[in-house]
């Protein structure tokens, strides 16, 4: 295998520093107003920040299986696997939307969000009602 030129390397360390920084900075953003507009949109304060939460655990959660599948298939490997579980799940997301749960015309309830409804109202926006009464059932 032939060397590799030092300014290739000095070019890589230069990209990989400016992705990590940027990286560093999307998850900041991320947390820090992932909890205010959850606090805005949550049924109750106490979880406001459940999705973040749940994020954090599921992160901490794979860290040691993907190093394990990393060190015996390869970086690559391991990148397509994430890649492929991350299209799987929003696939399933979506079907889960044709398939069974419908949450109507709109994608909130004024009367369970009053805080969304008075962003709704204050940008002038219409809310279509509900088309039946009922409680909701997830399969």
């Amino acid at each position: 295998m032939a060397p590799i030129a030092f300014e290739h390397e000095t070019g890589n360390v230069a990209r990989l520093t400016i992705a990590q920084a940027l990286a560093g900075a999307n998850s900041t953003v991320v947390y820090a107003t992932g909890a205010i507009v959850g606090h805005s949109l949550a049924p109750s304060p106490a979880m406001a920040t459940l999705p973040i939460s749940i994020f954090v655990v599921g992160l901490a959660a794979c860290i040691l299986p993907a190093g394990a599948i990393a060190r015996r298939h390869g970086r690559r490997a391991t990148f397509l696997a994430g890649t492929g579980c991350g299209v799987l799940v929003g696939l399933l997301g979506g079907r889960a939307s044709m398939d069974g749960f419908d949450s109507g015309p709109s994608w909130f309830w004024p009367e369970m969000y009053p805080e969304m409804a008075r962003v709704v109202g204050e940008l002038g926006l219409t809310a279509f009602p509900q088309g039946a009464e009922g409680d909701v059932m997830v399969e």
